[in-house]
């Protein structure tokens, strides 16, 4: 599972099933949110803070959210690897 497709379901799931409900559930502005679905862009993550709400809202267990934010802000291919492997 890739970070984006949680964040995609994030949207999915959230009560106007759009990018704006999915950011208030956050508690984060929408512009925010479209920069985190942009993360390959923009470079921008949320904060480790926010994983809990997003594994709520995007009904990923947490452990899965975590291990998908890690291999998506790692550069290592190795280091990738493993933390998809903790998901797994």
């Amino acid at each position: 599972m890739n970070f984006e497709k949680i964040l995609i379901d994030c949207i999915r799931w959230s009560d106007g099933i759009s990018a704006v409900s999915a950011a208030h559930f956050i508690g984060v502005t929408p512009s925010t949110f479209g920069k985190w679905r942009r993360y390959d862009e923009t470079g921008r993550f949320p904060n480790p803070e926010h994983l809990v709400k997003i594994a709520k809202l995007s009904k990923h267990d947490l452990r899965e959210v975590v291990a998908a934010y890690m291999a998506a802000r790692c550069d290592n291919p190795e280091a990738i690897r493993a933390y998809e492997d903790l998901a797994a």
